[in-house]
């Protein structure tokens, strides 16, 4: 009786973790651990992997084949790396290029399966790893806005303040002093 690791789509809160959690215990499998996204648990009746998949399915959850999940945090990395080398020079590269240069597959095929897995559209996670990076910019750099903006593949110092104001619901000054105020109360 070996632990296994199953990964979970559809998972985003704790009453999620509830439910899958008695689902699993239903199919007599033994929780050890359970998080948003994964469950760890003993299978001492050697349940198979379409019954849980099919226990999950019915109660609105997906089971994620593991290397699918490889997949898609191989291309956060990827997404990760192209921000990381935009920083320290110009690219000469697209996201798309790179991707296709990186994954030896089309860019419309890994967007259609990064959604598929992650839930999520691969050009909205990247332009939010983008503001993250702005937010980091802002807060440990002497870069201006556009230089910035420039850095990060905007088109200017005003699309990156629509954007920055789309993802995170604020605009770039009202971040920026809420950082100033919280660094201030810090040193006091």
């Amino acid at each position: 009786m070996n632990e296994e690791i199953v990964y979970i789509n559809n998972m985003s809160s704790p009453r999620d973790i509830l439910l899958v959690s008695q689902a699993l215990e239903h199919l007599g499998l033994r929780v050890k651990e359970i998080e948003i996204g994964a469950a760890a648990y003993m299978n001492p009746e050697e349940v198979e992997r379409g019954t849980i998949s099919r226990a999950l399915e019915n109660i609105g959850y997906a089971l994620i084949d593991p290397e699918a999940k490889l997949f898609a945090e191989r291309i956060r990395s990827l997404i990760s790396s192209f921000i990381d080398e935009m920083l320290r020079r110009p690219q000469h590269m697209s996201l798309e290029e790179f991707l296709e240069q990186e994954c030896k597959e089309s860019f419309g095929f890994i967007c259609q399966r990064f959604q598929t897995i992650s839930g999520q559209r691969l050009r909205i996670y990247y332009k939010r790893m983008r503001i993250e990076r702005v937010k980091i910019l802002l807060n440990h750099s002497t870069l201006t806005l556009q230089e910035i903006a420039r850095k990060l593949d905007f088109k200017s110092g005003k699309n990156l303040s629509r954007t920055f104001k789309e993802v995170t619901g604020q605009p770039i000054s009202a971040y920026t002093k809420r950082q100033l105020v919280t660094s201030m109360q810090k040193i006091v």
